[in-house]
C-alpha cells in the first residue's frame, strides 16, 4: 500500500495508553472488528478492510451497520482497500449495491476504479426490478454539464449494466450512450470503445446494434486522440464478425486494410497484433482483390523498422499462411526478415490434417531446402517438419519421391556446412533430429560418411557421435549395428587423438539406448585402455566416465585413480566424488535385443550366422582331433584348407549387404 509508516506511528508512554490499542484474544472476529472500526488506528483498519468481504460473509448482521458508518468517514486509501476486498462478497447484495452506489457519488476517480466492480458483482446478484435507481443515477451523471470526472464514472456504470440489462439497455441509455460517443474527454471516450461498445455488441440483439452501435463503431475508428484510435482498433478487430454482413461488407474491408497502412505507429502495432485473428475471421465475405491487397500490406509489416511490429508479423503469420493459395505462399515468405518465418515454418502445417500436409507444403518445403541462403535453412525445425509430413501417406509414392529428394538435399546442405563455425553446429542439431524419420539405408549412405569426419570443434563432434549412436538403435537392422560396430573398433579406437576422443563419446553416449550384456559385445569397455594415453584422452575419458561407469565394475574404472598428475588427479577427485553405485535394469533392453538378432536369423534362414558357424567348426576341429590324435601331414593340410574355407565363407557373409569401405571419412 502506499502509506508513509510516519504517517501511522503511534507514541504510547503510559499503561494506559497502550492498554488502549490492545484486543483481548478472547474476543470473536466480530467484536475485535467492530473494536478496530470504533478504536482503531489507521494501520489496524488497513489490516480490516483488506479482509471485510471474509468478515461480513461470516456476520453480515452484526458487522454491517458498522462498517457502512465508518467508510463514509475513511480516506481514500481505506475505501479503495475496501472496495477491492467486497467483490468476493457472497451474500446481501443489494445492501452493499446501495452502499457503492453512494461511494461512487463522491467523484472520486481512484475509488470508483475499486468499487465499479462492485456494482458490477451485486447486478448480477440483484433482481432487475431494483435497478431503475441505477439507470437514473447514471443519465444523471453523464450529461454533458457533469464534470469529466462524473461523465467518467457514469460510462464505467454504464459498461457494468449492459450485460444485466441486456436488450433492456434501450432508449434513453443508447440514445445517452450515442451522445457520450463524440463526449469532450479523451478518458471518457477511452471507456466507450473499450467497455460500453464490446458489450453492445455481445449483448444486444442485431436490430439494436444495426440501428444504434454500427455506425458508430466506423465513427471511432478515426477518433482524433491515438489511444481512444488504438483501443477502438483492438474492439473493431475482435468484434467486427458481430456486425451485420452485406450493406456493411465493403466498409469493413476498407477499414481494416486502411489499419494496416496507417502513418501512425501506435494505431499499427496494434492493428499488427490483431491482424490475423481478423482477416481469418473476414473471409467469409473477402473476395480475392482484398486478398491481394492484404497479403502485399501483411508483407510489408515483416519489413518494417519498428521491432514490434516485426514480432506481431511473425506472431500471425503461421494461421495467415493456413489460409492462402500457392501463389501468395510463395509472396508472403519472400522478405528481408526470412529468418524468422524460416523459424515458424514447422508451425504452419499444424492446422491440417495429415493427409493435406504434403499437398499444401510439400512444395514449399522443397523450395526452401533449395536455397541457397544456408543460414536460412538451417533456421528449420526440420525434425518437425518430416513428423507431420509422414503423417501424411507413409506409402504414397509422391512422398516416397519427395523424401528421397529432400533426404538428398538436405545431405549437401550437411556436406557444406562442416567445418563452417556458424552452421556446422545447427545442422548437427537439425541432423539430430532428423535420425527417426530418414530411412535407414538412406541415412547410411547419406549421412554417415560426414558424421565420421572431423567436425569443426568439440560441441560438434559430440553431436555426431550422439546422431550415430540414436541412428544405431533406430535403425533396428542387426547387420548395420554391427558394421558399425567394426568401424568404430577399427578406425576410431585405433586412430589419431580426435578419432580416440571421438570413440569416448560413442562409449559414453551408447548406454542409454543398449543393454550391459551387448556394451561388452561391442567392446566398450576397452575405451579404459586409454587410461595410458596422452592426457587430452585421458581428460576426456575421465569426465565421460559418469556416463557410463554403471556398466562397468568398479575394479575396472579404479585404474583411473591410479593416474599422475596434479590437473589429472584433481578432475579424478571431481568425477569420482560424483559417482554413486545403483542397480542397472536394462531387462528391456535385453529383450529388445533378443527379438532383434531372432528377426535377424529368421530373414536369412539358409544362412548360418556368424556364432553358429563358429560353434559348427568348433565341433569339427575336435571330432577330427579325437579321431587321430596325432593328424598325418595329409589331414593337416586337409585342416588348413577347410579353415580357409570357413575364413572365406565367413568374410563373405559379413560383407554381403554393405563394403566396409562406405564408411571411410
Amino acid at each position: 500500500m502506499d502509506y508513509n509508516d510516519e504517517d501511522y506511528r503511534v507514541v504510547v508512554n503510559k499503561d494506559e495508553e497502550i492498554k488502549r490499542f490492545m484486543l483481548d484474544e478472547d474476543l470473536s472476529e466480530t467484536k475485535r472488528a467492530q473494536t478496530i472500526i470504533m478504536k482503531g488506528v489507521p494501520k489496524q483498519k488497513i489490516a480490516l478492510y483488506t479482509n471485510i468481504a471474509r468478515l461480513l460473509n461470516l456476520d453480515f448482521e452484526n458487522l454491517y451497520q458498522y462498517v457502512k458508518a465508518d467508510l463514509m468517514e475513511q480516506t481514500e486509501e481505506i475505501l479503495i482497500v475496501a472496495g477491492k476486498s467486497l467483490i468476493q462478497i457472497n451474500r446481501s447484495w443489494k445492501e452493499v449495491l446501495q452502499l457503492t452506489l453512494h461511494l461512487l457519488m463522491q467523484y472520486n476517480q481512484k475509488v470508483a476504479e475499486a468499487w465499479v466492480p462492485v456494482l458490477g458483482v451485486c447486478l448480477k446478484k440483484v433482481q432487475q426490478s431494483e435497478c431503475s435507481l441505477i439507470e437514473r443515477q447514471i443519465i444523471s451523471l453523464t450529461e454533458a454539464r457533469q464534470l469529466d470526472v462524473g461523465r467518467w464514472i457514469g460510462a464505467l456504470m454504464m459498461g457494468q449494466t449492459i450485460e444485466v440489462f441486456k436488450d433492456n439497455f434501450k432508449g434513453v441509455l443508447l440514445d445517452r450512450f450515442r451522445q457520450m460517443c463524440q463526449d469532450s474527454d479523451s478518458e471518457v471516450r477511452e471507456v466507450i470503445v473499450s467497455q460500453i461498445i464490446p458489450q453492445l455488441l455481445k449483448n444486444l440483439s442485431q436490430n439494436l446494434i444495426d440501428q444504434y452501435v454500427t455506425d458508430k463503431i466506423f465513427e471511432m475508428l478515426y477518433d482524433s486522440n491515438l489511444k481512444v484510435k488504438r483501443l477502438m482498433i483492438e474492439t473493431f478487430c475482435l468484434h467486427q464478425h458481430k456486425i451485420s454482413r452485406g450493406d456493411w461488407n465493403f466498409r469493413i474491408l476498407g477499414t481494416f486494410l486502411d489499419f494496416l497502412q496507417t502513418s501512425q505507429v501506435e494505431a499499427l502495432e496494434k492493428a499488427a497484433e490483431l491482424s490475423g485473428r481478423a482477416y481469418i475471421s473476414m473471409l467469409d465475405i473477402a473476395d480475392e482483390d482484398f486478398v491481394r491487397k492484404f497479403v502485399e500490406l501483411f508483407t510489408k509489416l515483416g519489413n518494417s523498422n519498428n521491432e514490434n511490429i516485426r514480432k506481431w508479423y511473425v506472431y500471425n503469420l503461421p494461421g495467415i499462411l493456413t489460409t492462402l493459395k500457392q501463389p501468395y505462399l510463395h509472396q508472403i515468405v519472400e522478405i528481408e526478415n526470412r529468418e524468422l518465418a524460416f523459424a515458424i515454418f514447422h508451425e504452419l502445417v499444424k492446422y491440417f490434417e495429415p493427409s493435406k500436409v504434403f499437398s499444401k507444403y510439400g512444395q514449399l518445403f522443397q523450395c526452401l531446402l533449395n536455397l541457397e541462403d544456408l543460414d536460412l535453412i538451417t533456421k528449420l525445425n526440420l525434425g518437425q517438419i518430416y513428423k507431420y509430413i509422414k503423417g501424411s501417406e507413409p506409402h504414397d509414392e509422391q512422398i516416397q519421391k519427395f523424401y528421397n529428394e529432400s533426404n538428398l538435399q538436405i545431405a549437401k546442405i550437411f556436406d557444406k556446412c562442416i567445418m563452417q563455425y556458424k552452421l556446422n553446429q545447427p545442422i548437427l542439431e537439425q541432423i539430430l533430429s532428423l535420425v527417426e524419420y530418414i530411412d535407414v539405408e538412406d541415412f547410411e549412405k547419406l549421412y554417415l560418411p560426414n558424421l565420421f569426419k572431423d567436425q569443426y570443434n568439440r560441441d560438434c563432434d559430440i553431436l555426431s557421435m550422439k546422431i550415430l549412436t540414436k541412428y544405431f538403435i533406430t535403425s533396428k537392422n542387426y547387420l548395420i549395428q554391427q558394421r558399425i560396430k567394426d568401424f568404430m573398433n577399427n578406425i576410431f579406437y585405433t586412430g589419431n587423438n580426435q578419432k580416440r576422443i571421438k570413440y569416448i563419446y560413442w562409449v559414453a553416449y551408447i548406454p542409454q539406448y543398449v543393454s550391459k550384456r551387448r556394451f561388452t559385445d561391442l567392446n566398450c569397455n576397452q575405451v579404459l585402455n586409454y587410461a595410458n594415453d596422452r592426457q587430452c584422452v585421458q581428460i576426456q575419458l575421465i569426465k565421460h566416465l559418469p556416463m557410463f561407469y554403471h556398466y562397468l565394475s568398479p575394479q575396472e574404472y579404479g585404474i583411473l585413480k591410479m593416474l599422475q598428475g596434479k590437473t589429472i588427479q584433481e578432475i579424478v577427485q571431481n568425477v569420482f566424488d560424483q559417482l554413486n553405485e545403483f542397480e542397472v535394469d536394462d531387462s528391456k533392453m535385453m529383450l529388445d535385443e533378443d527379438i532383434l538378432f531372432s528377426q535377424f536369423q529368421v530373414k536369412m534362414p539358409k544362412q548360418e550366422t556368424n556364432f553358429d558357424y563358429l560353434k559348427k567348426s568348433k565341433r569339427i576341429v575336435m571330432k577330427q582331433s579325437q579321431a587321430k590324435k596325432t593328424p598325418s601331414s595329409h589331414s593337416v593340410r586337409q585342416e588348413k584348407s577347410m579353415e580357409v574355407t570357413q575364413k572365406r565363407r565367413f568374410t563373405e557373409f559379413v560383407s554381403k549387404k554393405k563394403p566396409m569401405n562406405s564408411f571411410k571419412s
